[in-house]
């Protein structure tokens, strides 16, 4: 069967963000914004046809996968009006406003859920493990770093594996996030607004900056010992490099110390030197965004349940 412009007049509804992304019923996704804009990030299951790349409207609707669609076509476009056009001539359904409009709500779905509470600490106090354990134990959870795939550091990446874009990000902690019961609080770790190129929503890092922190207080010492063995994994070249990109912030005389002890086996010296810039860098932040309560815990890494019980204790 051919369309033509002609043939058909059609009014069909659009739907609001939170119903198109949350359709869970077989349908045909086409996104017809750019390429480039596609690879930034869509929504899930969403095929790549660039309306811009047909010259007419006719062209685009004889596309197969339209004229012989056996399930609906559900549009996406930047603001809405393409898709609008479209659908007077085919019968598809399109995202209200476009992946513009869509944003802008993802970010305001963040404003409001459950009771957020932070657990934070500095560098090497373990507080991805604890997270881990907790979730595990019952607790509401969202752990960010797997989500994103990275640790949020230049050492952050985690090996082998390859990062989501921020906007497959974003749409992938949406999806967590509708499913939450916001009558349990949850628990997330301490992040800047940046995991690598994840970036965490503006309303969700507003709402954490003013949760309770829960602080895990761990030595130096100890901490140290842990983040060798946390890292001794990464690649030497990897870790060098990523010593080498701090050079700006950490100091060219640090920097170059750092590398000379790694590259001379003298690893714990090495580890000092990052551990001291992290946690002066820790300090500084917390004292310039932190707006909300701080509770310290003392942690051994070693008992995971003793501080669990310190923290429902409270």
């Amino acid at each position: 069967m051919t369309f033509t412009t002609a043939q058909y007049k059609f009014v069909m509804p659009t739907l609001e963000p939170i119903s198109f992304f949350k359709w869970n019923k077989p349908r045909i996704l086409i996104d017809i914004r750019p390429e480039n804009a596609f690879r930034k990030g869509s929504l899930e299951k969403a095929r790549s046809i660039p309306f811009e790349e047909y010259y007419t409207v006719e062209k685009f609707l004889n596309q197969k996968i339209i004229t012989h669609a056996s399930e609906p076509i559900h549009i996406i476009d930047q603001d809405g009006e393409t898709a609008k056009q479209l659908s007077e001539f085919v019968p598809m359904i399109y995202l209200e406003g476009g992946y513009k409009n869509f944003k802008s709500w993802r970010n305001r779905v963040f404003e409001t859920g459950p009771q957020i509470n932070i657990l934070g600490g500095y560098t090497g106090s373990g507080k991805t493990r604890l997270l881990n354990f907790m979730n595990k134990n019952g607790y509401q959870v969202i752990n960010l770093e797997g989500l994103a795939l990275h640790r949020g550091s230049v050492f952050g990446k985690f090996r082998n594996e390859i990062q989501p874009s921020h906007e497959h990000f974003q749409n992938q902690l949406l999806k967590i996030w509708l499913n939450l019961d916001n009558n349990k609080p949850l628990w997330i770790e301490e992040k800047g607004p940046f995991l690598g190129q994840a970036g965490i929503p503006e309303s969700l890092q507003k709402r954490m900056k003013n949760s309770t922190l829960y602080h895990l207080e761990v030595p130096f010492e100890e901490r140290l010992k842990y983040l060798i063995k946390e890292y001794r994994v990464m690649d030497p070249s990897d870790f060098q490099k990523a010593i080498r990109k701090l050079e700006p912030r950490m100091g060219t005389s640090n920097s170059h110390k750092a590398l000379h002890f790694y590259d001379s086996g003298q690893i714990e010296k090495c580890y000092k030197i990052l551990l001291n810039y992290y946690d002066n860098g820790y300090d500084k932040r917390r004292d310039k965004d932190w707006k909300g309560k701080v509770v310290l815990i003392n942690h051994k890494h070693h008992n995971l349940l003793r501080t669990v019980k310190q923290i429902k204790s409270l």
